[in-house]
């Protein structure tokens, strides 16, 4: 069986944690560790998860406590480099699992050797109880140029094989997530997708209050996710022409 570590980075999330954590417990197919990284948290999310890891005692928890902000990347960055298990499931705080995401993505894990897999999300809402049945013809690859013109990819959707050496870039504060599925695709790393909405977006995308609300910084991460992914590929010469893709993107607000 696959063993599935779930990385959960948390910042100032005391009021919702417990129902983000309850999505990854009731999953169908057992999770085989929980990493938990507050990262400096200014509520009381250190008591709130204190008492959860408490109450359920028979789940195997890594609890890291930051005394200093570190962000989301150093934070996803320190749970990939703690895991034991076989891949990683990123959760941010405010998102929530349907309750067979993990099985589904470990039914296509253990048919092909997949070095990354991402899913469909929904923002509006859905119940997190429903069950979907695994259907083979939503799972396609998903190729260099296919992700460099659209990003189908959000962190809490992805399961990453642990033994890849690529991290998030630290030094990125916008759209780091995207830089490191680009990356991974330039280098020729196995990425595949299923076309299934198996998370829910507490926050949706470009939100107020998501890192992706100053969509300013956001369009100078894509395109410094654009340079990573072309000289990866030693094709920078089409680095103008993503630039102004990218903000002719921002201008319809293509998102996915």
């Amino acid at each position: 069986m696959t063993k599935i570590s779930v990385v959960v980075p948390i910042f100032n999330a005391s009021s919702r944690i417990t129902k983000v954590l309850d999505s990854v417990l009731r999953q169908s197919f057992p999770v085989f560790e929980i990493i938990l990284i507050n990262d400096c948290s200014k509520d009381d999310t250190s008591k709130v998860l204190e008492k959860y890891i408490e109450d359920n005692k028979k789940i195997t928890f890594k609890v890291f406590d930051l005394k200093v902000n570190k962000g989301v990347s150093f934070c996803r960055n320190l749970g990939w480099d703690n895991a034991s298990g076989d891949y990683i499931a990123f959760l941010d705080s405010d998102d929530f699992w349907n309750q067979n995401k993990l099985e589904i993505m470990s039914n296509i894990i253990s048919s092909s050797e997949v070095d990354l897999i991402g899913h469909n999300y929904n923002e509006k809402g859905s119940s997190l109880n429903e069950f979907f049945i695994f259907n083979p013809q939503l799972v396609y690859k998903i190729s260099f140029y296919k992700l460099l013109i659209r990003n189908k990819f959000q962190t809490s959707c992805v399961l990453i094989k642990k033994g890849i050496k690529e991290r998030f870039d630290t030094s990125i504060s916008h759209s780091e997530d995207y830089e490191l599925f680009l990356r991974l695709t330039a280098k020729k790393y196995n990425v595949v997708y299923y076309n299934e909405r198996l998370t829910y977006l507490g926050r949706p995308q470009l939100s107020k209050g998501g890192l992706s609300e100053k969509k300013m910084k956001m369009r100078i991460g894509e395109i410094k996710t654009y340079r990573s992914g072309l000289y990866i590929r030693k094709i920078g010469f089409l680095l103008p022409v993503m630039m102004i893709y990218s903000f002719f993107k921002s201008l319809i607000k293509i998102n996915r």
